[in-house]
């Protein structure tokens, strides 16, 4: 699953995203960068998280939409992130759980974790001379 079947799914949340940023929405029904985002390097602010562009939308900025993430879920993020670039399975299974949760809010937190994921991947092909790379995890 790549970046253009994840986008959708963000936009079609019933969350604050929707009346918050109506300019942002449709940026990701189009792949256009949204408004505040330049192809110019941004300032990650998640770790292992460089700013890249993913089917026409701009990474960081993507995740800055979404609304500020309390520490107990930047905790269980980092945790998972960590886990799953490690190769750990029982983070594997959480993440797994996550993402094909119901719930709205952590729709956005699984969201949030995928783009990091992916992110990573990408950051580990250009280090690799844009060679494919397996990406196993557990």
């Amino acid at each position: 699953m790549g970046p253009p079947v994840l986008f959708p799914l963000l936009h079609g949340l019933s969350s604050p995203l929707r009346t918050v940023t109506p300019t942002w929405g449709r940026c990701l029904l189009r792949r256009l960068p949204p408004p505040s985002c330049t192809r110019t390097p941004c300032t990650p602010s998640f770790p292992g998280l460089n700013s890249q562009h993913i089917g026409g939308m701009c990474v960081e900025s993507t995740l800055s939409h979404i609304k500020e993430l309390s520490p107990p879920e930047q905790r269980l993020l980092n945790k998972l992130y960590e886990g799953l670039i490690s190769g750990q399975r029982a983070s594997l299974a959480e993440s797994i759980t996550l993402v094909e949760t119901q719930h709205p809010r952590k729709k956005e937190l699984a969201q949030v974790l995928l783009q990091r994921v992916l992110a990573y991947r990408k950051e580990q092909e250009k280090q690799n001379g844009g060679k494919p790379l397996a990406f196993r995890v557990g």
